[in-house]
């Protein structure tokens, strides 16, 4: 009888696992980039024409996050980033809605970004599942040729750094 580390399942939560792990790292150890850190460069206008909305390119394809901006930005300095993950068949607004995260960064400045997922599945638009290469879907199999969301958070995290709106050293992954 296979264990749980040898069962499928097993296999794709160490995945899912170490592919969450990554991207913490990558936000959080990242050496500190001089923009993000010098005050005065950033301003809601540099994450482009409307500061709710940010278009990030990842994988040839442009794809829409909400980002909530503290108004403490206007001073300049560099913020920590929240990206808050909704579940599986949620999507960004609910998961905002949901969390009030934005509420809580408004009050401690930082700034929240709620992403969608890259995947849906016919007669359900609204409803997002997250795409972790080699982990499967919790409902089914993941469809041929649709975006990396690994990689998609990793762009969000390295366009909103090079603004100089978010300090490198402070990114964090809840949801």
């Amino acid at each position: 009888m296979p264990t749980q580390d040898e069962s499928p399942m097993g296999t794709a939560w160490k995945t899912a696992a170490v592919a969450a792990a990554m991207l913490l790292l990558a936000g959080v150890s990242a050496p500190a980039d001089a923009a993000a850190s010098s005050p005065g460069r950033c301003s809601p206008a540099m994450l482009g024409t409307d500061p709710a909305r940010l278009t990030v390119i990842s994988g040839g394809l442009s794809r829409s996050v909400s980002v909530r901006i503290p108004d403490k930005i206007a001073r300049g300095r560099a913020l920590p980033l929240v990206i808050d993950l909704h579940g599986s068949s949620g999507n960004g607004a609910r998961q905002a809605a949901d969390s009030a995260l934005a509420v809580v960064g408004e009050r401690h400045g930082f700034i929240v970004a709620n992403p969608d997922a890259g995947i849906t599945l016919p007669g359900a638009p609204q409803a997002h599942y997250w795409n972790i290469p080699g982990v499967p879907l919790t409902v089914g199999a993941t469809p041929a040729n649709v975006a990396d969301d690994v990689q998609f958070i990793a762009d969000l995290i390295d366009q909103l750094v090079a603004t100089g709106c978010v300090d490198s050293r402070r990114v964090y992954v809840t949801g």
